[in-house]
């Protein structure tokens, strides 16, 4: 406000439910995972966690005077989300991802599978192991499959013949990975 503009744009989509902006406001949001938790995945996050990201969505639906998402599941989220907990529809605009241009050229593929793994329950990497433990069990596939990220403590690190456990690597090293492999797998 003090540098003369007009417009709050909040790019994670936090509002502050402790005190509302004096500019208008544009929010980016993303998701509702702590509904998604709540519902799913009770005690996953703490009391404390759940009520700051409720009340912080929840004064964004009321501050802001539009609201950009990605997908047009997370608009019917984020509209479903506003409808069962009495707070006013906000105007949502689906914006997409935003990704850069890919790199022209065709980049020589590896003979891989790129398994991109995540501790968090609702991104399933166990179903994707279940899943590329039986392919690779059942199919002809003679490469290995890279695995990369976080794996949660009670998920056991995939091993075996055709298996590569990395774990977290660099995000130009993880660009660099996905584009050489034959086959992106990542379960959300």
């Amino acid at each position: 406000q003090a540098t003369g503009h007009r417009w709050l744009f909040l790019p994670k989509g936090f509002g502050s439910f402790m005190t509302r902006p004096r500019l208008q406001v544009a929010a980016f949001v993303h998701d509702i995972m702590d509904d998604f938790y709540r519902r799913h995945y009770p005690g996953f996050q703490s009391k404390l966690e759940s009520f700051y990201f409720s009340r912080s969505l929840a004064a964004t639906l009321r501050q802001s005077a539009v609201i950009f998402t990605n997908t047009e599941f997370s608009k019917r989220e984020l509209t479903g989300w506003a409808q069962r907990t009495g707070l006013p529809g906000p105007k949502v605009i689906v914006a997409g991802y935003g990704f850069a241009a890919a790199e022209p050229g065709r980049t020589e593929k590896e003979n891989r599978v790129l398994l991109l793994a995540s501790g968090m329950p609702h991104k399933r990497t166990d179903i994707a192991i279940r899943f590329l433990t039986r392919w690779l069990r059942e199919s002809q596939f003679d490469g290995v499959i890279d695995c990369i990220g976080i794996l949660s403590p009670k998920m056991a690190t995939p091993e075996g013949p055709g298996w590569r456990w990395i774990g977290r690597v660099p995000p130009a090293q993880a660009r660099e990975m996905m584009r050489r492999a034959r086959a992106v797998v990542y379960v959300s």
